[in-house]
Order: C-alpha cells, then structure tokens, then sequence
C-alpha cells in the first residue's frame, strides 16, 4: 500500500521545505520516506511523500506516527 501525503496551499515555493520536515521526521522514527524530488520518485511535486507499507503493524507505526506529526505542527 503506498500513501501520499498533500499538504495544500497557494503558494508553491513553501511546498519543499514543509515535505523536509516531515521527511526529517518520519526518518527519525524509522519510517522510509520518497519525497516528490527523489530519483527513485517521479511524476508528482515537492508537495508529495510517498512510502510504502508491507504489513499492517507498519501501518499502525505510520498512522501513530503522523498523527504525531500533525499535532505537533
């Protein structure tokens, strides 16, 4: 299962450095992350993360990960 992340507003130029942070932090608790400038990666923007999940306790950690994310941003 892949997810993408989109965090949306108007102005393009602060899509980067909003996807490193998040990056930053996903990496940080273990969770591998493509993000939208990645040579692995193509087709979508510096808007978009992209991982990829394999077992459902990986999508438990994902969840509870994010989650975090969102309420500390």
């Amino acid at each position: 299962m892949s997810i993408i992340i989109l965090k949306k507003t108007n102005k393009f130029s602060i899509y980067k450095p909003f996807t490193e942070r998040a990056c930053r932090y996903l990496k940080e608790k273990g969770i591998y992350t493509l993000a939208g400038w990645e040579n692995e990666f193509s087709g979508l923007d510096d808007q978009f993360i992209r991982f990829t999940i394999g077992e459902e306790w990986e999508m438990d950690k994902a969840v509870e990960v994010l989650s975090d994310y969102v309420k500390r941003s």
